[in-house]
């Protein structure tokens, strides 16, 4: 694949990932963008960062799975995109407890 290729597929794959992320976030939770992560965390007694983590795994495995057989239902890179998106909202949510563990401190 040429390099001017790889960068155009690069920037639409990074198109979809903003994009999806945006309405997800809209559908899933309110100016928190994490507060779905937060009131998940408190219901099964995981940190943020566990329940994010569990939520890669399971993208992972999907991917796993759409590899091996053709779904009905979502598309290979839908899932890529997911996939990509839970470790943006994993980073903010490390990022975020930082700020918070720093804050603490002073």
């Amino acid at each position: 694949m040429a390099k001017e290729e790889q960068a155009e597929l690069t920037y639409q794959f990074m198109q979809k990932m903003q994009e999806l992320i945006i309405r997800k976030g809209d559908d899933y939770s309110n100016s928190d963008r994490l507060s779905v992560f937060r009131l998940t965390a408190e219901i099964t007694g995981l940190s943020m960062e566990q329940v994010a983590y569990d939520k890669i795994v399971t993208k992972v495995l999907r991917i796993g799975n759409l590899l091996n057989k053709v779904s009905n239902f979502e598309s290979l890179d839908d899932n890529l995109i997911d996939l990509a998106n839970y470790c943006v909202l994993l980073s903010q949510i490390i990022k975020q407890n930082d700020t918070t563990r720093n804050q603490e401190k002073s």
